[in-house]
């Protein structure tokens, strides 16, 4: 033990530090100075152990409470022996070896849920910034025209969000961690984690109509924005995006026309459009309903001092490429008919094609004004909802390219129409209308550009037309 003297002199010599001549009962030294000698008696002894590590080597007697099948016998094989109980294991661990368990902090003791608050706080400003990143113009264009956007609704998300949005959530963030960091274990956890959020859709799914709640369809939207960036094979979110799509068409339009359902329709409504062009088949949202919603929601925008002209005319020159798809199919219908086509079928097809091309048109030229205007819109002053002009200078380009390349496709579909009467027989890639578009590089997606380039052009900006 530390600061216990091997001399034999008193106290009072060793203090001073000087050679005591250890004279009974008193020393020689106390009694030249008049000092009171306090003897030879050594109050502190000298230990070699600790008394808890010399009672520790003990034997132990056994413990006749202990379950037969936990006894440890070294002289047997245990290869055949029932399994440890783990938590029985580990509470005899903590009786005979003392283990200091870690205390309960104040703030813990307080408010249980802080760490978990905080890490929800800090995973939703995650997200919010992944949002920024990826979608900047589409963020911009709606953040005001819509009645709940993306951020706001994360940011102030009410009650515990379902397990399948959390997974969702966490593994675009972990995602978006990892190509910040060029980490590769985060995108393992990232793809565990989608994994995860998947499994726990698919459950809700299972459950019926009224199981499809905004929040269901959200996660679902948010996991197929994952399956693009980082999906088990290229093409692999063309599946994710047919159930997407599957949810749109059981919910309908009157569930997603205002609230957090609005901002979902404008959110995912640009793949859905890719995706019917990459499938060949007609978009959903070309069908009466959906074009009633939407010319509905533009006009409720403007009553309630919403109006952004460039939202308007952007939504314009949308609603004329949601066609395009269907157009196609019907041309593929009358062109590879044994027989030349209804005469009556085929002049609605013509008329309603002319009709979608001169919208397309006008759209164009009112953005080609606002491109070369230096920022200076033809809208109210007082309007909401205009594009930041940080982002004017992607947006409109991008939209006007993109209205540009269906001008084009819609163009190149009638000659194709008015050409079929005089139509060799031999000329079969004359007759199919899908030969104007490149799917296959649609399918891919380019996403050297972001998600936002895909969500302002419909993937139209990778076909052949352009």
């Amino acid at each position: 033990m530390v600061g216990v003297p091997r001399s034999n002199g008193c106290r009072n010599c060793l203090d001073r530090r000087i050679k005591c001549d250890e004279t009974h009962p008193k020393c020689k030294r106390c009694r030249e100075r008049g000092a009171i000698c306090p003897g030879y008696k050594k109050i502190l002894k000298f230990c070699p152990q600790k008394p808890m590590l010399k009672k520790s080597r003990r034997k132990r007697k056994p413990n006749n409470n202990i379950p037969q099948h936990h006894r440890h016998d070294h002289n047997h094989d245990n290869s055949c022996a029932l399994p440890v109980d783990p938590v029985f294991e580990y509470v005899e661990a903590c009786r005979h070896h003392r283990l200091i368990l870690p205390r309960t902090s104040i703030d813990e003791t307080f408010a249980p849920n802080l760490v978990r608050q905080a890490l929800n706080t800090q995973h939703r400003e995650i997200f919010c910034t992944w949002i920024m990143m990826n979608f900047p113009c589409l963020y911009s264009l709606y953040a005001t025209q819509v009645e709940i956007n993306i951020l706001d609704y994360m940011r102030h998300y009410p009650g515990a969000p379902p397990e399948a949005l959390v997974g969702a959530v966490c593994a675009l963030n972990t995602l978006h961690l990892s190509n910040a960091h060029n980490d590769p274990a985060k995108v393992a956890s990232s793809r565990a984690i989608y994994s995860h959020g998947l499994t726990r859709l698919s459950a809700v799914l299972q459950g019926g109509m009224q199981d499809l709640t905004d929040d269901v369809h959200l996660a679902a939207i948010l996991l197929g924005f994952y399956e693009i960036l980082d999906g088990t094979s290229q093409r692999s979110w063309l599946a994710h995006s047919r159930g997407i799509t599957d949810l749109f068409r059981l919910r309908g339009p009157a569930l997603l026309c205002s609230g957090i359902g609005r901002t979902l329709f404008v959110s995912y409504r640009s793949f859905i459009v890719t995706e019917a062009f990459i499938s060949r088949q007609a978009c959903l949202f070309e069908e009466e309903q959906w074009k009633v919603m939407i010319t509905n929601t533009i006009g409720t925008g403007r009553a309630q001092g919403k109006y952004c002209w460039l939202v308007t005319v952007w939504e314009q020159g949308l609603n004329e490429i949601i066609m395009c798809p269907g157009y196609m199919v019907r041309a593929q219908g009358i062109l590879t008919h044994a027989e030349p086509g209804d005469k009556a079928q085929k002049s609605d097809l013509i008329t309603q094609i002319r009709r979608s091309r001169d919208e397309l048109s006008c759209a164009v030229s009112q953005l080609a004004i606002a491109l070369t205007a230096e920022g200076e819109f033809p809208e109210p002053e007082d309007s909401m909802g205009a594009i930041s002009a940080d982002f004017r200078h992607v947006f409109i380009p991008t939209s006007l390219q993109s209205m540009r390349t269906a001008i084009n496709l819609l163009g190149r579909l009638l000659s194709m129409l008015l050409m079929n009467d005089t139509m060799k027989r031999a000329d079969l890639l004359l007759r199919d209308p899908w030969a104007l578009l490149d799917t296959k590089r649609m399918a891919d997606l380019d996403l050297q550009n972001g998600l936002d380039c895909i969500a302002m052009s419909m993937g139209l900006l990778m076909t052949k037309t352009s």
